[in-house]
């Protein structure tokens, strides 16, 4: 890694970038006052100086994987980094003017080889990461344009079902046969809470209140932060079990997976998935709760379209208690 330093010389209101490259002391204006963009201005100064040196100058010669270094030097997410390296595994050698969509093509097939399981939309997610490289390179006019990104079409998504009450025991009985109580613990809260996979796994002590039976939800996927949410008297048994449990987290979600499928396998419910527990407690509360608000209070969707599939179950509740309201007048 290239060390560099940025100063300022005398009046002049513009950070320097210094950099030693192969021995040789580079000094170069970065043209901006603020540091923090001028530290990203220099990263490109010097990779552009790396590039002058190292490959020739001609429009498509600059190689894939000088693309990807350049592009992970930049502030890009975990996952984008990963998809990343993968791609640089796959395209070694490659110059970035040798990527065509056969190229492409072939490496969609390899990428749906090594997960064979792997739905279409998940295929274009690092494939969007992808193109999104090769649009930068022609921002950086390493090529003269890209390949138009042809994305997969979208699968529908495998139904969700809910776990009878049969399954619950079952897996209740199961967990503690195998050893791990803690397990069940994570699987009855998901089923009573109707909480998102990692939203359970990610809850921390601090954010329990016992005394106001409450949970501090910091981040969550309908973007509202701190909210607070009651805990009703499953969750309150569990929490109160596992707050007397060694660290920081509510639940110890090592390994859970894995020990989650063996529980799973020996019960015999395979085609369950921890999303189903979520749906599970939704279900339930939709055949109980008075309207669909009642249902968002609590699901936590920031729309109304997650709760289409519930909506007939608060309707169809409606209805039996319309009718039976004809009954009343002899009660």
């Amino acid at each position: 890694m290239i060390k560099i330093t940025l100063r300022k010389k005398g009046n002049y209101p513009y950070y320097q970038a210094r950099f030693t490259i192969q021995g040789k002391p580079y000094e170069k204006s970065t043209k901006e006052t603020d540091k923090v963009k001028a530290r990203s201005i220099a990263k490109d100064i010097v990779y552009e100086e790396l590039a002058r040196q190292k490959y020739p100058t001609t429009l498509g010669s600059h190689s894939f994987d000088e693309a990807v270094e350049r592009r992970l030097m930049e502030d890009i997410s975990k996952n984008d980094k990963l998809y990343l390296k993968w791609f640089q595994k796959n395209l070694k050698g490659y110059l970035l003017s040798e990527i065509d969509k056969d190229t492409i093509w072939k490496l969609k097939q390899k990428y749906k080889k090594e997960r064979p399981n792997i739905k279409n939309q998940s295929i274009n997610r690092p494939f969007n990461t992808f193109h999104g490289l090769l649009s930068r390179c022609v921002d950086w006019d390493w090529i003269e344009h890209a390949p138009k990104n042809q994305k997969l079409k979208e699968q529908p998504p495998k139904m969700r079902r809910t776990l009878t009450k049969k399954e619950y025991d079952l897996l209740r009985e199961v967990s503690f046969k195998l050893g791990h109580p803690e397990v069940w613990d994570l699987v009855d809260w998901y089923c009573h809470s109707g909480m998102r996979n990692m939203e359970a796994r990610n809850i921390r002590k601090e954010h329990i209140n016992l005394e106001e039976g409450t949970y501090c939800i910091p981040k969550q996927k309908n973007e509202e932060q701190n909210q607070i949410i009651y805990l009703n008297s499953v969750q309150l048994k569990i929490a109160a079990k596992r707050m007397k449990t060694k660290g920081d987290m509510l639940f110890d979600s090592t390994n859970f997976r894995k020990r989650w499928e063996k529980v799973r396998a020996e019960a015999g419910i395979e085609d369950i998935v921890i999303h189903c527990l979520r749906h599970t407690a939704t279900t339930n509360v939709a055949r109980h709760c008075k309207n669909r608000e009642e249902l968002k209070a609590f699901t936590r969707h920031k729309s109304d379209a997650g709760l289409k599939r519930y909506i007939h179950l608060i309707e169809e509740e409606d209805r039996k208690r319309i009718q039976e309201l004809s009954t009343k007048w002899l009660s």
